[in-house]
């Protein structure tokens, strides 16, 4: 079995999670030197912003119903927002590793 790091990322129209991504799988790769899969529904983005390089592959899935979840903006501030985790539950059938 290979080594390597699965990371989700499934945008919002508040949260830009493939650009959180796109950071995590630098930081991975400098310090764990371990190759990164990215998981999510956005793969157009990924082409549009020009970061498919920083992941060692990419697998495409279907956006799912969200799911609303309350975000803290600090101590007395929050909003509901939309939050697809669905996919998570895969994890164990889409790694290549």
């Amino acid at each position: 079995m290979s080594k390597g790091v699965l990371c989700f990322a499934s945008n919002n129209g508040t949260i830009d999670y493939i650009k959180q991504a796109v950071y995590f799988a630098k930081r991975v790769k400098k310090h764990l030197k371990l190759p990164v899969t990215l998981v999510t529904p956005d793969t157009q983005y990924l082409t549009k912003l020009g970061v498919r390089k920083f992941f060692d592959k990419v697998i495409e899935v279907e956006k799912h119903q969200v799911n609303r979840k309350k975000f803290y903006d600090g101590s007395l501030h929050h909003r509901f927002d939309q939050f697809d985790n669905a996919t998570r539950i895969n994890a164990y059938d889409l790694t290549p590793y």
